[in-house]
């Protein structure tokens, strides 16, 4: 390191790495987050206007009581290639008075649910009325981590583009530096 030339070189492109790779480890950070959120969301809604479809149809939850009934459709709204895990593990219904009527991993067939539990509920609403409530979760699966699935693609190729980014700023750090 003789001229200051080479030192600023050095400098320019100390600062461009570090800065390309933290950009890459909170942006994609970040993105996981948020992609996971809206995922999630998503099929949170899918699930609730299944099941508001199903009340519609049969007018009652005399046939889902206790196991999953086929008429909910494939894989029950839930996330495509959630692994082994049971789709039904990712939510719980109650009726309208709060008692289970479709266990989830956190709550027992006939279980009450107390006030704190139903202020946490989403309501399942048919024709106009309320007609039960459904508790998701608190810990579900990252979304965009099962492997093949839309998701993960998606999480794969915004941490390909992340990295790249990171190594054009290297580069142009180099070429500055230079």
């Amino acid at each position: 390191m003789r001229s200051l030339a080479a030192k600023l070189t050095l400098a320019f492109l100390i600062v461009g790495v570090a800065g390309a790779l933290l950009v890459v480890v909170f942006m994609g950070r970040q993105t996981q987050r948020a992609f996971d959120r809206f995922v999630l969301q998503s099929y949170q809604r899918q699930i609730v206007n299944r099941l508001a479809e199903y009340y519609e149809n049969y007018g009652s939850w005399d046939e889902i009581t206790g196991t999953a009934p086929p008429r909910l459709g494939p894989r029950y709204g839930g996330p495509r290639g959630a692994g082994d895990n049971d789709p039904l593990d990712l939510f719980t219904v109650a009726n309208t008075g709060g008692q289970v009527i479709l266990a989830g991993q956190q709550y027992p067939l006939g279980y009450q649910l107390d006030r704190k539990q139903m202020e946490r509920a989403v309501p399942v609403e048919a024709n106009g009325q309320n007609v039960g409530w459904v508790l998701f979760a608190r810990q579900p699966q990252r979304v965009g981590s099962v492997t093949g699935t839309l998701e993960a693609n998606f999480m794969a190729s915004t941490r390909r583009a992340l990295i790249w980014g990171a190594l054009a700023a290297m580069l142009v750090a180099r070429v500055l530096g230079a």
